[in-house]
């Protein structure tokens, strides 16, 4: 079995995020993870969930198009997140030429000045490859089967090139309970089929944003699809859509998805 994590929206309240960290910790989870973005908002959840579990805690990713490196690198140290247990999440997130420089100048100076695991957020084949070349986990976004077995021959091309293992293969896998989280799910799936980026992805495999999403109104109904996905990875993530963010909705997805059913 692949590693497991489970992970939350970065914008759920505070208290929240802690009564989930402590309680993923509790229920068998390897790490906790929270989404890059508002990239402060981020922050600010890692630190507060750092408090209430002593999982490793990641972000995936942290786009530098919305909050500078040497931004994210004070939140790190003025907000004392833990970094023997911060796996730190980057992505480029679109803009100027110069993405693979930024991301390979960027990688060094956060293991220079914050000493973090980073893990680098991959879309298209030269990130990918540069991910495997010099992080310390490759992640993936909103992938999915098919898609990471096509990814992972990139990520050893990237690897051999620095004459190294590959990194870990990490992504997010998106679940949901319905009918209570359908509308949640049609949000937020609409908004990646709407992005061009996946939706070139989608595409090239003739699916929607929808159809990667494992659904189900039991544990039972969810553990298959949850299995097949996480076959092809290092460490899935168990990625939460509820149909809010409180604790009680998050802590039943939580338990529906719990390692070692």
């Amino acid at each position: 079995m692949s590693h497991r994590g489970f992970g939350i929206d970065a914008t759920t309240p505070l208290n929240v995020v802690q009564e989930v960290a402590a309680a993923a910790e509790a229920a068998g989870y390897d790490s906790f993870w929270l989404n890059g973005s508002p990239p402060r908002g981020s922050m600010e959840a890692v630190a507060a969930a750092s408090q209430a579990t002593a999982l490793p805690i990641g972000t995936g990713v942290l786009p530098f198009n919305r909050r500078s490196l040497d931004e994210l690198i004070n939140d790190a140290r003025e907000l004392n997140i833990p970094m023997d247990r911060f796996w730190m999440g980057v992505g480029w997130g679109g803009g100027p030429a110069g993405a693979l420089d930024t991301m390979r100048d960027a990688v060094r100076q956060l293991r220079e000045e914050l000493g973090a695991t980073v893990m680098v957020g991959a879309v298209g084949p030269n990130m990918t490859r540069l991910a495997g070349e010099i992080s310390d986990g490759v992640i993936f976004t909103w992938w999915f089967k098919e898609a990471i077995e096509e990814s992972r021959p990139l990520v050893a091309e990237g690897a051999a090139r620095a004459e190294r293992e590959p990194p870990p293969v990490v992504s997010y896998i998106r679940c949901a309970l319905l009918p209570q989280a359908q509308q949640a799910l049609d949000e937020v799936a609409g908004r990646y089929d709407a992005a061009s980026s996946f939706q070139r992805l989608f595409r090239a495999h003739g699916k929607r944003a929808h159809d990667t999403v494992v659904t189900g109104a039991t544990a039972a109904n969810l553990r298959p699809g949850i299995d097949r996905e996480a076959a092809v990875l290092d460490i899935a993530i168990i990625r939460a859509i509820t149909a809010d963010d409180s604790a009680t909705h998050l802590l039943e997805l939580l338990e529906a998805c719990k390692p070692g059913q």
